[in-house]
């Protein structure tokens, strides 16, 4: 993914990368891409995982190449007072992140599904890095909220930075304006609906595949059958 490959290459470049997901779920899929990254480029060091169970720990670790260590603890406290000098990457939700113990911890916090992150939970998780970088779609699900926010608080970070563009202009970042799954007849519907004519299709997707029809398992609904 766009944000395995940005981390990796952040590493490369001697820089510690955290790595920001709304569940731990998401973490260890972002953290377990990024690992495959570093191991083809034979990086060396530690990746931490804050939360999650041992035994996603024990799957990240088996897909580490030689030179990379996978350690995981319950919660952010856990590394207070603890040098992370040769700690590569760390995962974790936005409460891991707000922890005083991670505070100014890591050089680049990348944020996945940015456009879901309520801006509070961002403005918590920033202060444990110098640099942000929020990927995601605010045109897509908006953050949850509950409640009354007052001015601008309950917006997504994303929103929030946008002020309403449908895409990212280059004065903010990188629009990333190549569809790999809608057809191109659904691409352009939705690019002039959306996202103002920006979005383009990829020419994987003219591509179309025909599954071979089964038989209907036993017990099947009828209406189930039908379709």
């Amino acid at each position: 993914t766009s944000l395995a490959a940005a981390a990796a290459a952040l590493i490369a470049a001697s820089r510690r990368v955290g790595v920001l997901a709304h569940s731990h779920a998401a973490v260890h899929n972002m953290v377990e891409k990024t690992i495959g990254a570093l191991s083809r480029a034979g990086a060396r060091g530690r990746v931490v995982k804050i939360g999650g169970d041992k035994e996603e720990a024990a799957r990240l670790q088996r897909g580490c190449g030689e030179g990379l260590r996978v350690e995981r603890v319950a919660s952010a406290s856990a590394l207070k007072g603890e040098p992370l000098k040769d700690v590569l990457l760390v995962g974790g939700t936005a409460w891991a992140f707000s922890s005083e113990a991670l505070a100014g911890q890591v050089d680049v916090l990348l944020v996945d599904e940015a456009g879901q992150l309520p801006l509070a939970n961002l403005v918590g998780a920033s202060r444990a890095a110098d640099s942000l970088v929020l990927l995601g779609d605010q045109m897509q699900l908006p953050a949850p909220c509950e409640g009354t926010h007052p001015a601008e608080s309950g917006r997504s970070g994303l929103e929030y930075l946008l002020r309403g563009e449908p895409t990212v202009p280059p004065s903010l970042g990188v629009s990333l304006s190549e569809s790999h799954r809608l057809h191109p007849a659904l691409c352009s519907l939705v690019s002039e609906l959306v996202y103002s004519g920006h979005l383009s299709h990829a020419s994987a997707a003219r591509r179309s595949l025909a599954l071979g029809q089964r038989p209907p398992a036993a017990g099947c609904p009828p209406r189930l059958r039908r379709a």
